[in-house]
């Protein structure tokens, strides 16, 4: 366990990932988009954020036919809030 801890494998991961989305957000910014907008914004983060959480959530819980345990439930929402942050 501790995958999560700084220096732990989920941890690592989650830095690699957000260092890939800060090097496609730089060279994105560097270009005009028609719009004005920036390609990735917040409101693109955060919907990206609620599909991996909840949406993923309910429909595994769909998929197999009952819901999670309420501890299993918040675990998995919080591996994501931990992600998102």
């Amino acid at each position: 366990d501790g995958a999560l801890d700084p220096k732990g494998l989920g941890w690592e991961a989650c830095i690699r990932v957000r260092f890939l989305h800060a090097n496609v957000r730089r060279r994105l910014s560097r270009k005009k988009h028609p719009s004005g907008e920036l390609p990735i914004n917040q409101e693109d983060m955060c919907i990206t954020l609620l599909s991996f959480s909840f949406i993923v959530l309910h429909g595994i819980e769909v998929f197999r036919g009952r819901p999670f345990t309420e501890h299993s439930r918040k675990g998995y929402l919080h591996t994501w809030r931990y992600i998102g942050y």
